[in-house]
């Protein structure tokens, strides 16, 4: 969806009295009940000189930020044909396109879930706070959500387990730095826990095999490569330094490092 509170550079500054020229009107590409709404949009033309006959700087001539350019709003089609200023030469403003979007959110949220969630699995928290940041409220987009989970597109287990297995796939990384991430990305703790018991039953020693392989990475980062295998006391506090700061705790490393 488009030009609802944008955080495109084109769209998020534009005042919503700001004068727009519909140029065009299209089935909308994947939502069949939607439309593409055009309009120019002139960053001189404003509502003090939209009827002037003074004339403005050609496209070319004017500083980037300053040219006419093309929006695209998405509406659902039904609230589109209710309203009298939609036809191609009309001009509006961008308020009331922009309203417009707003009230036909609840047409393209949930594709636009289903589209995030196509390309991987997302937590709940982390798809609703997309859905955000794509322009929809938090109350369309928690709808969708709970629509979507009701319906097994989205599990925040099943979503978690998959990128617990992504993050331990050829790393070094610890069990903290893996709840870490899965708290980024808006797990509670129970499923994070969960989680990575179901990574340590499908791996049992994989925490233990990312320790011993960041041991030996460390190690070679810290030790002098021309031959020299004994560590200074500074080499093995560094080393443990090291260590520690990406996760893993004292008694871990104790069994391995020594």
């Amino acid at each position: 969806m488009r030009a609802v509170s944008s955080s495109s550079p084109s769209a998020k500054h534009i005042s919503p009295g700001h004068p727009v020229t519909i140029q065009a009107v299209r089935p909308h590409a994947h939502v069949a009940a939607g439309v593409s709404v055009y309009a120019w949009f002139d960053p001189l033309r404003t509502p003090d000189n939209l009827s002037s006959s003074s004339r403005l700087p050609q496209n070319d001539d004017r500083p980037r930020m300053e040219r006419i350019r093309k929006i695209r709003f998405d509406i659902a089609g039904d609230i589109f044909a209710r309203v009298d200023d939609r036809t191609t030469g009309t001009v509006t403003t961008f308020g009331r396109l922009q309203d417009l979007v707003r009230r036909s959110e609840y047409l393209f949220v949930k594709p636009a879930a289903v589209d995030l969630l196509a390309r991987r699995d997302h937590s709940r928290q982390e798809l609703i706070r997309k859905l955000i940041r794509k322009g929809f409220s938090r109350a369309a987009g928690t709808q969708a959500v709970d629509e979507l989970q009701s319906q097994g597109y989205q599990d925040d287990l099943r979503a978690a387990e998959s990128w617990v297995r992504s993050a331990m796939y050829g790393s070094g990384r610890s069990r903290a730095y893996v709840l870490a991430g899965l708290a980024k990305r808006g797990y509670d703790r129970d499923i994070a826990a969960r989680a990575v018991l179901a990574y340590e039953a499908e791996h049992p020693c994989g925490f233990d095999d990312a320790l011993k392989s960041q041991i030996e990475k460390t190690v070679r980062a810290v030790v002098d490569t021309n031959g020299v295998t004994d560590m200074t006391v500074d080499q093995r506090h560094t080393v443990l330094s090291r260590l520690l700061r990406r996760g893993f705790s004292m008694k871990e490393i104790q069994q391995h490092f020594r």
